[in-house]
């Protein structure tokens, strides 16, 4: 008997052994025949498990209500990625959706810890309406990617503070974020990314190729970044407040972006942004203003651009305020009201076209300003005074 006993044990031993090997390949989620019935099962597996290579999970498509929080996995690394993905290719088949009532848990994915994970060709949904809801929760993870998906928040975008994708660092820097060429619809905000602190910034953040429909107070938030680029979005719809908003951001490029909302402010920079590349970017309909940069705090040799951006709206298209060491060239400016008002020193602005259309003046230089030089620069105004000092 004891015997008996002893092999069962020896075989349970073995047994488990061989269950809890890392994994590797490809595995399918959903379906008659699949691997797993469901996310959570996959996630599972991988937390138990971990990985020895790179893992691709292929998702039969369906409707799968479920709220995913994601922890570390062993294993997992720059060549040993974990992927999600619709199997068909087509972000519609594969909708994961969720409907948090928990204020605690008040999410759809949550990514604790983990890195090196990536959702492709998926919906992800967030059906909750209690403030501060999040579709995608950050907390403490890095090397993530989004490509081709939909992110999509419900449609009473009204709920506040609720947020698509959302970041809040104390521990671990979120650096390597990629969202890429993504469809994002409603949110309060759409993207709210913090990195850890003013001196300790988190790195590499990549949101392109992405169009962005139905936010209510702000597009794109960043606070805490370095090395990153924001570059060929597509942004509609009517913003309480700005369409981009910075702060304390070292090092950034802002290129190619489409901003055709009804923003109180297409671009903002506030609060030591430092080496900013703002160039090629369209803004329409703007009421305030176009490009809003206050209390950078640049030296001479950083030489912060914004270049041949095209501006229209109501408001003032470029303001500048003790932000010293900018460039300014080959921008156009249509404007109902001051094309560009600098109250800061060191700014020079070359072969821009100002025009205001409704009786005012192109330019405003304060007086307080120092070492303003323009040159090469075409006004047109249909009042009587084409700039001001004062």
């Amino acid at each position: 008997m004891r015997k008996i006993n002893l092999i069962l044990i020896v075989f349970c031993l073995i047994f488990a052994h061989a269950f809890s090997q890392p994994m590797s390949g490809t595995y399918t989620i959903g379906g008659v025949y699949s691997d797993y019935n469901s996310f959570n099962e996959a996630i599972t597996a991988l937390t138990i498990n971990g990985v020895s290579d790179a893992i691709v999970f292929d998702i039969e498509a369906g409707n799968y209500n479920e709220q995913l929080t994601i922890p570390k996995i062993t294993g997992a690394s720059l060549t040993n990625t974990i992927t999600f993905q619709s199997i068909t290719a087509d972000s519609s088949d594969v909708v994961l959706s969720y409907a948090s009532t928990n204020e605690n848990l008040n999410y759809t994915v949550k990514f604790d810890t983990c890195c090196y994970i990536n959702f492709k060709k998926i919906t992800l949904s967030s059906q909750g309406t209690r403030s501060y809801n999040n579709l995608i929760e950050i907390n403490n993870a890095y090397n993530l990617g989004f490509y081709n998906c939909q992110l999509i928040g419900h449609t009473n975008n009204n709920s506040y503070e609720s947020r698509l994708v959302y970041s809040n660092e104390n521990i671990n820097n979120a650096s390597n974020i990629k969202i890429k060429n993504c469809n994002i619809n409603y949110g309060y905000y759409g993207i709210v990314l913090n990195g850890k602190s003013p001196s300790e910034q988190s790195d590499k953040l990549e949101i392109s190729g992405n169009v962005f429909r139905n936010q209510y107070r702000e597009v794109i938030t960043v606070k805490k970044y370095k090395n990153s680029e924001i570059s060929n979005n597509s942004i509609f719809g009517e913003l309480s407040y700005n369409g981009l908003y910075f702060k304390n951001c070292l090092s950034i490029d802002i290129l190619n972006n489409l901003i055709k909302a009804d923003a109180h402010t297409g671009i903002g920079l506030f609060e030591n942004n430092n080496q900013f590349n703002i160039k090629n970017n369209v803004i329409y309909n703007f009421r305030t203003y176009g490009i809003h940069v206050v209390h950078s705090s640049d030296i001479v040799s950083a030489k912060p651009r914004i270049s041949n951006n095209f501006i229209s709206g109501k408001g003032i298209g470029i303001y500048i305020f003790y932000s010293p060491y900018y460039e300014i060239y080959h921008n156009s400016i249509n404007s109902d009201g001051l094309c560009m008002d600098i109250e800061s020193s060191n700014v020079l602005m070359k072969n821009n076209i100002l025009h205001n259309k409704n009786n005012g003046s192109c330019i405003n230089i304060s007086s307080s300003s120092n070492d303003v030089v323009l040159d090469y620069n075409n006004l047109y105004a249909t009042g009587a005074i084409f700039g001001t000092w004062k």
